[in-house]
């Protein structure tokens, strides 16, 4: 009975060191395992406080996009405001020299028909009669030559 106590009384220690080494297996593992976990709830609440913020930045790109576009498009209204503007005094100028060169084409036509008027049979009568008589200023010059005109 001697070798066999002794033998199980070694087997009985061996155990025993084993479950106490398992046992701090088990514990070590816990602990990582607790420490694992909250590593996941902080990545969780990162990957949260990471999703909320990416949406607000998305929401602010969004926002900032929109800004950029409306004032584009109010740039390009205030073009062509001013391109309306320009086109509407450009026509308005160009009505007026239209009625100025109506004007001046009426004038021109009724120029001519009295030169044509002129040069029919008035105007050579008025040619002839132009030959035998002086003009005023000639009359008037001839009367300061001779000392008529002016008193001294």
């Amino acid at each position: 009975t001697g070798p066999s106590n002794k033998e199980m009384r070694n087997m009985i220690q061996s155990l025993q060191a084993h479950n106490t080494l398992l046992k701090n297996e088990v514990t070590r593992s816990k602990k990582r395992t607790s420490e694992l976990a909250v590593q996941i709830a902080k990545c969780r609440d990162k990957q949260e406080l990471e999703g909320t913020e990416a949406m607000e930045l998305v929401k602010e790109l969004a926002v900032t996009e929109d800004k950029q576009k409306e004032e584009q498009n109010k740039k390009r209204i205030e073009e062509l405001t001013s391109t309306i503007k320009d086109l509407q005094k450009q026509l308005k100028t160009s009505h007026e020299n239209q009625k100025e060169l109506k004007l001046l084409l009426d004038v021109f036509k009724g120029s001519v028909k009295r030169i044509a008027f002129k040069g029919g049979v008035a105007g050579e009568r008025e040619e002839t009669s132009r030959r035998g008589r002086r003009t005023d200023a000639e009359s008037a010059e001839e009367g300061e030559r001779s000392g008529h005109g002016s008193e001294e």
